[in-house]
């Protein structure tokens, strides 16, 4: 069981790709077998024992109150907002940063991917057992549509890249880092950067900064989860319930 740790979730974006597909919903919101998406990425955790801080925009926590609440209801979460959409997941990801506990390590998620409950408590696992500063779930692909790790022969990593496959270790929206302060050096330093990659600070990029500090950086490798951040890969992953509840 994972413990003492602060476990965010980012879902302050605009979900534009599932807009343009014609769903009315919001994305975390959206139904999958009787529960919200968002619901699916929290049974990814149950080998937590710890709450969730779930950073939304202002107006989404003033529209889908009814929603919170009902979260509320069943899991341990507390809500961070940000006031309109930020220039990427990094910006958003350090608004939270007077709600964290400086005396825990640090995991960041998307709110989109489904893991494997025991894949994610091992990450934490490793990460912990091995004392690292900061490391990075992935997964084997050669897509461009996925951030990238690179890593030396001794499993460190030497550097990420945005949608550019620079290895077969592509990032499974999973960052740790060993505590809160080197989280918030990271990204300032990202920003004094401007390491603007398509318009975004992307949370990978901050790894590059880090590592101006610490080469402690490393990777976990799972053998595969549940993205659902597009309309194809959630329609796919419906699918994939429904033959699995089938047999």
């Amino acid at each position: 069981m994972i413990k003492d740790i602060n476990v965010v979730i980012l879902m302050a974006g605009e979900g534009e790709r599932f807009k343009i597909a014609g769903y009315r919903e919001l994305k975390p919101f959206i139904e999958i077998q009787n529960k919200m998406m968002i619901e699916h990425v929290f049974e990814s955790f149950k080998f937590f024992n710890c709450s969730f801080l779930l950073v939304v925009q202002e107006k989404v926590l003033e529209t889908k109150k009814e929603k919170f609440e009902k979260l509320k209801q069943k899991y341990n979460i507390k809500i961070s907002t940000v006031p309109h959409l930020t220039m990427g997941a990094a910006i958003t990801a350090l608004s939270t940063i007077e709600k964290l506990n400086k005396n825990q390590d640090l995991l960041f998620v998307d709110c989109d991917n489904i893991y494997k409950p025991k894949d994610i408590e091992n990450f934490i696992l490793d990460s912990r057992k091995r004392m690292l500063d900061a490391s990075l779930l992935t997964f084997s692909s050669n897509e461009a549509v996925f951030s990238y790790a690179k890593v030396n022969e001794d499993n460190l990593l030497i550097q990420t890249k945005e949608k550019e496959v620079i290895s077969n270790f592509a990032i499974a929206g999973a960052y740790y880092f060993k505590n809160v302060e080197l989280f918030q050096k990271s990204a300032i330093d990202l920003i004094v950067d401007g390491d603007l990659s398509k318009k975004e600070f992307y949370m990978s990029a901050l790894y590059n900064c880090l590592l101006k500090r610490t080469k402690n950086i490393s990777i976990f490798k799972i053998e595969n989860f549940s993205c659902v951040g597009t309309p194809i890969q959630l329609e796919n992953f419906i699918k994939e319930k429904s033959v699995c509840n089938v047999l």
